[in-house]
């Protein structure tokens, strides 16, 4: 993976203004998507084990890069960039549960082991969906669907009917 860094240091040396000028628009401000290529080059060197020598190096980083816009503009639309805030979180609804219910599912999902509780942190806080996460982590797509549905399940069996589908 050595050779990976040293590519998206390159990619980044190369390229990084470039990108900044065209995601300007996207974002809306040089400052916002100064931002956002700066993210989408640290989870690339994070996720580096998640890219596939036999796809294109350019296909990995712009879906990196189009999940760190996708967060952003979901963070410019009231969402929440580090917490649970959301009164409807991917199935599981909240309308009128407190925030001491909030607190223990968070902490629910960081009772998992490490691989999951970074597929369920991606999948609840981040809104990535499973085939995104596939992507950017080392695991298969059934086995992240897997993992999702046990949380699911699990969260329904403590917390009632109502709280996963």
């Amino acid at each position: 993976m050595v050779d990976l860094v040293v590519r998206i240091e390159e990619h980044y040396r190369v390229n990084r203004n470039r990108i900044v000028k065209r995601y300007t628009k996207f974002a809306g401000t040089k400052e916002a998507a100064e931002d956002i290529v700066q993210e989408a080059y640290y989870r690339a060197l994070r996720y580096k084990d998640s890219y596939n020598s036999d796809s294109k190096f350019e296909t990995w980083f712009s879906r990196i890069l189009k999940n760190v816009l996708n967060h952003y503009k979901n963070v410019e639309k009231g969402g929440s960039y580090e917490e649970f805030d959301e009164e409807v979180v991917e199935g599981i609804e909240f309308c009128g549960y407190n925030r001491v219910l909030l607190e223990q599912i968070r902490n629910e999902i960081f009772s998992y082991g490490d691989d999951s509780q970074e597929v369920l942190s991606l999948y609840f806080k981040w809104g990535y969906s499973p085939r995104e996460i596939s992507q950017i982590v080392d695991m298969k797509y059934k086995a992240i669907e897997q993992s999702i549905y046990r949380f699911k399940v699990s969260i329904r069996e403590k917390y009632g009917e109502g709280m996963g589908s």
